[in-house]
C-alpha cells in the first residue's frame, strides 16, 4: 500500500555490519489542485537496529536526494567488490539515471547517467523495472512501448549497450504489467494483464522471440487474478 509506486522502499544491510538495516524509501507529495497531482519529490532512508531481544529504528526519513524521481522503479545491485550496494532509480519521465553507492559509511557517492529511450510520460507509474539476477543487466518495461535493455557493470556502475525490443501487446487489455529475468540471465518475462510473454536476451533477434507462456484462465474472486508485477 506504499503510495510512490513498485517498487518504492529497498532494504538493505550496512556493509560489514550486521545489526543495522536502511531502508531506502521515497516520499510522495500531493498537490490539491484543482487539478489534483501526486509526484516522488525526495529519496529518504531510515535505519533500524537489530539485536537478538529488539528491533529500533535509530533515524527516520533522512534526505538522500530532492528531486522529481520516478515512480516506483528503485533497484539494488551488489557491488562487483561483493560487499557494497549501488542502489537505482530513474528520474521521472527521463532516461537520466541516479545511481548511489552504498558502503558501510552509507551513501558514498551518487552517479548520474543519461542513457537509452525517454520512457512515455502517460505511462507513469505504470510497467516495471528489473535487475537480472548476475547484475549485469537491467530491463525497464512501460505498457506499449518497446523494451529497454541496458547493460550495467557493477564495479563502476555505469550502464552501457543500450538497445531496445518490440513487443506486441493486446491493444485493449495490456495497460500494465511487469518483469522478470530468469536465473541464468537468458529469458526476459513480461506481465501483460492477461497474458505473460517470454523473450531470449541471448538471440540477436530478440524482438522476434516473444513467445506467450501463459494466458489468464477468468478466474475471479472477487477481483480479476491477472498478471501483475513479477520477482
Amino acid at each position: 500500500g506504499y503510495s510512490a509506486g513498485y517498487p518504492s522502499m529497498v532494504i538493505l544491510p550496512l556493509p560489514n555490519n550486521d545489526s543495522l538495516y536502511y531502508l531506502f524509501h521515497k516520499s510522495v507529495k500531493y498537490v490539491p489542485g484543482p487539478p489534483q497531482s501526486a509526484f516522488v519529490d525526495k529519496l529518504l532512508y531510515s535505519v533500524v537496529k537489530v539485536s537478538s531481544n529488539q528491533k529500533s529504528v535509530t533515524q527516520k526519513n533522512v534526505p538522500v536526494m530532492e528531486d522529481n524521481l520516478a515512480t516506483g522503479e528503485m533497484l539494488a545491485v551488489k557491488h562487483a567488490n561483493g560487499a557494497d550496494w549501488w542502489l537505482i532509480t530513474p528520474r521521472r519521465n527521463s532516461n537520466q539515471l541516479y545511481i548511489f553507492r552504498f558502503t558501510e559509511n552509507g551513501i558514498v557517492d551518487t552517479l548520474t547517467q543519461t542513457i537509452g529511450g525517454l520512457p512515455p510520460p502517460q505511462e507513469e507509474g505504470s510497467g516495471q523495472n528489473t535487475m537480472s539476477p548476475d547484475g549485469s543487466l537491467m530491463v525497464r518495461y512501460y505498457p506499449y512501448h518497446d523494451i529497454m535493455i541496458y547493460s550495467f557493470d557493477r564495479a563502476t556502475g555505469l550502464f552501457f549497450n543500450y538497445r531496445t525490443a518490440s513487443i506486441t501487446l493486446d491493444p485493449v487489455f495490456s495497460y500494465d504489467g511487469g518483469c522478470a529475468i530468469s536465473p541464468n540471465g537468458r529469458y526476459l518475462y513480461i506481465m501483460a494483464v492477461i497474458k505473460a510473454y517470454q523473450f531470449d536476451l541471448w538471440a540477436d533477434d530478440i524482438s522476434a522471440t516473444q513467445t506467450t507462456v501463459a494466458e489468464w484462465d477468468g478466474f475471479i474472486g472477487p477481483i480479476a487474478i491477472t498478471f501483475y508485477r513479477s520477482q
